[in-house]
């Protein structure tokens, strides 16, 4: 009896991740996009950037900044890219930290703003461009 139990439960298990895999938006168009964080002039490295569509209940786009702040919108797995239109931009920036436990909230050592939807925005068009985000730590 357990050994069918665990016989369904590997069908489930491959039938969401197939399902998953099959939802890919391949049908929804995208702009490309790429650009640089930087904070007091500096880049970031280890940056999420997050572009959440304002004006649909859209999905979300995001990338991590790399050395030189540099980052690469993924709308899933296989695409590039953000949703056309209006984006919120949420920027979060926590620095890992070994000696806390994993469920542990890390600080975001970026101004609280601009985590909050509605502090940046960016208007993300059909095609390739660069959107950068000058921050800076105090206002």
């Amino acid at each position: 009896m357990s050994r069918s139990l665990a016989s369904i439960c590997r069908l489930g298990l491959l039938t969401i991740v197939v399902a998953l895999l099959g939802c890919g938006g391949d049908d929804i168009p995208l702009g490309y996009v790429e650009g640089t964080v930087t904070l007091d002039g500096k880049p970031v490295e280890g940056a999420i950037v997050t572009f959440v569509p304002t004006e649909n209940e859209g999905t979300t786009a995001s990338g991590r900044t790399d050395a030189d702040g540099h980052y690469l919108l993924m709308f899933t797995f296989r695409r590039e890219g953000a949703m056309l239109g209006t984006n919120d931009v949420l920027i979060d920036y926590n620095a890992y930290d070994e000696s806390l436990p994993p469920n542990k909230q890390r600080p975001n050592l970026f101004p609280a703003q601009y985590g909050r939807p509605g502090a940046l925005t960016a208007d993300v068009q059909s095609g390739r461009q660069t959107i950068d985000f000058e921050l800076e730590s105090t206002n």
